[in-house]
């Protein structure tokens, strides 16, 4: 016999808000949306900040596929994180998530972040192929672009 053991209730964390909007743009030719979340608040350092990387993770998952859209933008601006390895887990969980989801067709779902000098313990957890961008505007254009070449095949 097994026995089942109930998943505690998730309960957001403080200090950390989400927003999100959804780019259909005819200037970027995309007949699908693109995700934007902007993310204020702070991160706790170090392991403090799991439930804010679950958070972070969750709430990206959950926003992608309530507007069933194709591609993410991270807007990390105003969210203060300096350190931290915790916060590596969404980018675990994104990768995971949609590798398997796209992974039939060849295709990587375009994700960007977007930082500041607030956020810029991001920048030493991400490598530099192109995930990282100046504005929300450019990220938006590079997954349009990419969106746009899935389009083609």
């Amino acid at each position: 016999m097994i026995t089942l053991k109930p998943l505690k209730p998730y309960k957001k964390p403080r200090g950390i808000k989400a927003r999100w909007q959804s780019v259909r743009s005819d200037e970027f030719k995309c007949d699908w949306a693109i995700g934007v979340v902007s993310f204020h608040g702070k991160v706790p350092d170090g392991s403090r900040g799991r439930e804010h990387a679950d958070y972070i993770a969750l709430e990206c998952l959950h926003g992608m596929a309530r507007m069933e859209a194709i591609a993410l933008v991270m807007d990390m601006r105003a969210l203060i994180y300096r350190w931290g390895n915790s916060i590596g887990k969404v980018f675990d969980v994104l990768r995971r998530h949609y590798h398997y989801e796209w992974e039939e067709v060849g295709k990587i779902v375009p994700i960007r972040m977007v930082t500041s000098d607030k956020s810029a313990g991001f920048q030493s957890l991400v490598d530099g192929d192109g995930f990282l961008c100046d504005s929300v505007e450019e990220a938006v254009r590079e997954c349009a672009e990419e969106v746009a070449v899935w389009a083609a095949d």
